[in-house]
């Protein structure tokens, strides 16, 4: 059965990155208490492409489905092959469609995300990809992701990836420092979006530790014991969070 997914996951670091416009202004939620596995936050070395990619959306599923079949009429679109990347070393074109990697069948964004970055760094892997009415097969050697694009997704296990953004942005802000760490994704149904977390949230601390650069934020959760406190601002209030992981009893 043809999917017809309309909407689009900006995808962050894990096979590239994508520029995304995030709005500032949200509504305020009460802090929650959500509890994620012990073991799940860890700093590993991610496989990265080097595009920005989004799923497919109706219109051109259903072109892909007329052309290449049913099973065909589902993928990940290739939005942008960033400059220097793999991909673009390859000829990997904005609307090209990735169907699969390997052996590996990928339906949508988050299936490319997690087989590509759980892949070997300098490993290489073919790419089936649907272009202009024919398919084609693309030999790709993995490398290793930026490491500011890997140390946003340090609390990914939460659903919550963030990205650094400059003193410049930070000014206009009024935050009164020189960066700062913004949400750009929140997955659905995930403990960060049960707790509250939006995109454009801007997170001032974990655990009492002040965030400045995508790497105070990576470290700061390597260094979490036990539940996870976020400080935010949103819409100039400050709001807290906190994450509660399994074994204990939410904070009164």
């Amino acid at each position: 059965m043809v999917r017809t997914r309309a909407s689009c996951l900006t995808a962050l670091a894990a096979v590239g990155i994508v520029a995304a416009q995030v709005a500032l202004e949200v509504r305020p939620v009460p802090a929650a208490h959500i509890r994620v596995p012990a073991n799940a936050l860890r700093t590993p070395e991610y496989g990265w492409l080097g595009i920005g990619i989004r799923d497919v959306g109706e219109d051109l599923s259903y072109d892909l489905s007329v052309k290449f079949g049913v099973l065909e009429g589902n993928g990940v679109l290739v939005a942008e092959a960033l400059p220097d990347g793999p991909a673009e070393k390859v000829g990997l074109k904005s609307g090209d469609v990735i169907i699969q990697v390997g052996s590996q069948r990928v339906w949508e964004v988050k299936d490319l995300q997690r087989v590509v970055r759980h892949m070997a760094v300098g490993d290489e892997v073919t790419l089936a990809i649907l272009r202009n009415g024919d398919r084609l097969s693309v030999p790709i050697r993995v490398a290793r992701m930026p490491q500011d694009a890997a140390d946003g997704l340090a609390a990914e296990p939460f659903g919550l990836i963030v990205r650094g953004f400059d003193a410049a942005l930070a000014e206009r802000l009024g935050l009164g420092r020189q960066g700062g760490i913004r949400v750009v994704v929140v997955e659905r149904g995930s403990p960060a979006e049960q707790a509250g977390l939006q995109p454009g949230d801007l997170l001032l601390s974990v655990d009492g530790r002040d965030l400045v650069t995508a790497s105070d934020y990576a470290a700061a959760f390597r260094k979490s014991v036990g539940s996870v406190t976020l400080r935010l601002l949103r819409s100039g209030n400050s709001l807290t969070v906190t994450l509660e992981r399994p074994g204990l009893t939410p904070q009164q």
